[in-house]
């Protein structure tokens, strides 16, 4: 009877402690989210830490809005703007489509509130001081919604806690602008309400976005091709053309000099300094070439169907810097232009970074539709 009852107390014993651990097995389960695929981290909800299974590391911050990776489509860090701003972006813009509903913006990592207040340029403006392995950065949240954030001035918050809420379209939460969040990264201890640098060195003082949420695991290598159109940039109504991209990269047009720039969104600087294809236009009758270039190779040949020469060129050493150019400009690379139609026409004029693949540029060339002019 004594051994019966022993029997009979070691299998509850044994059933309590199984039941024990699945409880904590599904309660690590409910805490994070474990991703196999890099590929995957680009789909992960804002308030959700990833685990990359392969590092074995929680990541320590998350997005501040959804559809974050996709919807940085308009002003990125480092861009030149010539609008109602003038300057280079230190931050990103996030979009959003439906400008009816509500969007909740997160604490991409624990902090404290340090500065909440309507401001010019924002509207609604929230700075978070926040406390990472790395170091301290302050988190810039711009056009929010002032009446939706529920804390103050001096208290904590913690990772992907709801901030509060982006203003609504061309209100005074936004101080007129479009609805969307800009969000910025500012190394510096004090508080820095700016939303552009005047020069490209400025840039050094502020995290780009991208290249941080890359660091942490939550942005994987763009794939894919994005398109060009006529018109598709603001200002650029004058490159009656169309080319596809990588994913990666964005475009920003060059008033000064009726240009633009392809550049890669990662990277430290300014968009120029991340330029990988530079492109310019001139309308003549026949191919010209500037006086203050050496030409070291000329091939004629044909692009999109067209009449093209691709010069291999190294600046003069007399000769002044490109002004408003990427600095490779200044040192041996190649050239393609373009001539659009016949007689007296448009001619593109496209400049390959010299480290950009020879694989990469051939698929840019091969992928230009003209129009006649």
């Amino acid at each position: 009877m004594l051994i019966k009852k022993y029997f009979n107390f070691l299998a509850i014993v044994l059933a309590s402690a199984t039941i024990l651990l699945l409880g904590l097995s599904c309660s690590v389960k409910r805490d994070k989210t474990v991703v196999t695929n890099h590929q995957e981290l680009d789909n992960l909800p804002t308030n959700v830490a990833a685990e990359v299974d392969d590092e074995s590391a929680v990541v320590e911050v998350v997005f501040p809005l959804a559809d974050y990776v996709t919807n940085r489509t308009f002003k990125v860090f480092g861009q030149y703007v010539s609008d109602r701003f003038t300057g280079y972006h230190n931050a990103e813009d996030v979009e959003v489509t439906d400008k009816s509903s509500q969007h909740a913006v997160t604490a991409v990592a624990d902090g404290q509130i340090i500065y909440k207040k309507s401001t010019s340029g924002y509207g609604g403006l929230v700075i978070i001081r926040h406390q990472l392995s790395a170091g301290t950065v302050q988190g810039i949240y711009g056009h929010l919604a002032l009446s939706s954030v529920g804390k103050s001035v001096g208290d904590q918050v913690t990772k992907g806690e709801v901030v509060g809420y982006l203003g609504a379209d061309k209100s005074r939460d936004t101080d007129g602008e479009r609805q969307h969040l800009h969000f910025g990264l500012y190394k510096g201890t004090d508080i820095n309400v700016s939303g552009y640098v005047s020069r490209p060195e400025q840039l050094q003082n502020w995290l780009n976005p991208t290249d941080f949420f890359q660091d942490q695991g939550l942005i994987s290598q763009s794939v894919g091709q994005l398109k060009y159109s006529p018109g598709s940039v603001t200002g650029a109504n004058d490159f009656k053309l169309s080319f596809n991209y990588p994913a990666g990269w964005r475009i920003e047009y060059v008033p000064q000099i009726n240009a633009l720039n392809l550049f890669t969104l990662s990277g430290a600087g300014s968009a120029r300094e991340r330029s990988q294809v530079f492109m310019r236009w001139f309308d003549a009758e026949n191919f010209l070439t500037l006086d203050t270039v050496d030409i070291l190779d000329r091939q004629g040949g044909e692009t999109a169907g067209r009449p093209s020469v691709t010069y291999v060129i190294i600046k003069k050493l007399n000769a002044d810097d490109f002004s408003y150019q990427p600095s490779w400009r200044n040192a041996q690379h190649q050239v393609t232009d373009i001539k659009a139609s016949t007689g007296y026409t448009r001619f593109y004029v496209i400049a390959q970074n010299p480290t950009l693949s020879e694989e990469a540029w051939g698929q840019f060339l091969n992928s230009i539709e003209l129009a006649d002019n």
